[in-house]
């Protein structure tokens, strides 16, 4: 369920911080969510001015009903996350590290330079597990399949940030980019 969801937000963060392509990962991320972003506009059309004065705090409050819901996965489902939780990592692990494969030699067939399959493979990568974790809780009525998710973003997560160290060191050592920049 994890792998069918849309492209995760987290991965613009990703590779932000690695100082890859930023404007090409807003772009995959938002293909792959187009259905949200349509929903969304369709709401900024009917209530604009209720939009643009509560986006901030909305987006907040996404992030932190998304750190409750987690939390409240593994409160709930203790037993079986520390149970499976070693399973769950290494089948997080290998679906991280093939779907960024799968992103990066993408890139590398389309020509792309190496900051822009380091983007596409984050966007492969980060799977948007709000999603899959409402799915599993409100539609399927299976709380045990967000164990699955929850887990997923927790093993992702410092496997990620360490792809964003490696790519930037080795970027910083080619030249590619000047320790201390901001920008790519």
């Amino acid at each position: 369920m994890v792998a069918a969801c849309p492209s995760g937000a987290m991965a613009n963060v990703h590779t932000y911080l690695a100082r890859a392509n930023v404007a090409l990962s807003v772009t995959l991320t938002a293909v792959s969510c187009l259905a949200a972003v349509l929903t969304g506009m369709g709401i900024r059309r009917r209530w604009p001015d209720i939009t643009k004065q509560n986006g901030p705090g909305l987006l907040g409050l996404n992030i932190a009903t998304l750190a409750a819901l987690l939390g409240f996965i593994i409160v709930q489902e203790a037993e079986q996350f520390a149970t499976a939780l070693a399973d769950i990592v290494v089948a997080a692990t290998l679906l991280t590290v093939l779907a960024f494969g799968a992103g990066w030699a993408t890139g590398w067939a389309c020509g792309a330079r190496a900051t822009d399959r380091f983007t596409v493979g984050m966007v492969f990568a980060v799977r948007n597990v709000g999603i899959a974790t409402a799915i599993a809780v409100t539609v399927l009525g299976r709380v045990e399949f967000a164990v699955f998710a929850t887990a997923y973003i927790l093993a992702q997560v410092p496997l990620l940030l360490a792809a964003v160290v490696v790519f930037r060191r080795v970027r910083i050592a080619d030249g590619s980019i000047a320790a201390g920049t901001n920008h790519p």
